[in-house]
């Protein structure tokens, strides 16, 4: 059986389960977005709920509701990768995204570069070294979707061109997350040595956002001799517009609050 041939086999027998994956992400986003906006959390639980043992499921379910988030995203992307360039390139291109991922957050937290000094919490799941699980999979979420809007947004501009799009699509995305991601859920925490820490990231974190952004987008080159104009899966870019959307809901609904 031929490689393409191979691909669509696979892309067949796993379009039932990605349809699945992709409607129970919807749904958790929708979650996600009345737990950000509202800030509903485990002491609301205790005052309401008064089964223990239900009371410590939700409870966990809470704890892991941004990591279980961050993955059925990021899994669902890959699904649509497989459909869209057939399987080995998706391993590749999301082994890559993971590696990348994990090395920068990685060496940050150990070095303070290239993101800055930093500490990660264990709010996206357990840890690999000082990075949560769930933290490297937001780059192949955010770099993938912002892949495929720059080919909307530019279907005729160079191979370059589009990567460079792409990385200013992750700054802005990165822009749009940061400060929630910080001071609201608290994934991560700038500066924990320093007494009289800025009231901002450091700019070297939205440098990075950008130059590896779009690096990893120019890696991402389709080895498949196709129209670029061709048909989509339309999950790598709903995936990033509803990581933003949520955002902005809750950026709302804070300023609403103040």
């Amino acid at each position: 059986m031929s490689p393409r041939r191979a691909d669509s086999a696979v892309a067949r027998l796993l379009a039932p389960l990605a349809g699945s994956l992709w409607t129970v992400f919807v749904i958790w986003s929708g979650f996600v977005a009345v737990i950000w906006t509202t800030g509903w959390g485990e002491t609301h639980l205790a005052a309401h709920v008064r089964n223990p043992e239900l009371r410590d499921a939700l409870a966990w379910l809470l704890r892991a509701l941004d990591a279980i988030w961050l993955t059925l995203g990021a899994v669902s992307v890959y699904f649509a990768l497989v459909r869209a360039e057939g399987i080995e390139v998706a391993r590749r291109w999301s082994a890559i995204a993971l590696l990348v991922g994990l090395l920068i957050h990685g060496a940050s937290a150990r070095t303070d570069w290239p993101l800055g000094p930093v500490h990660y919490t264990s709010s996206l799941g357990m840890k690999l070294g000082p990075v949560p699980s769930a933290l490297p999979v937001l780059w192949l979420f955010i770099v993938v979707g912002a892949r495929d809007l720059a080919q909307v947004v530019l279907p005729r501009a160079s191979h370059g061109a589009t990567a460079l799009l792409a990385g200013g699509i992750a700054l802005l995305t990165d822009v749009n997350l940061e400060p929630l991601a910080w001071e609201w859920r608290v994934w991560w925490l700038w500066y924990p040595e320093g007494v009289a820490a800025p009231s901002r990231p450091p700019l070297q974190n939205y440098a990075t956002w950008l130059l590896a952004g779009a690096a990893l987008a120019y890696a991402m080159r389709s080895p498949r001799v196709l129209p670029r104009l061709r048909r989509r899966p339309f999950e790598p870019i709903a995936a990033l517009a509803i990581l933003n959307a949520v955002c902005l809901l809750t950026h709302a609904a804070l300023f609403v609050r103040r």
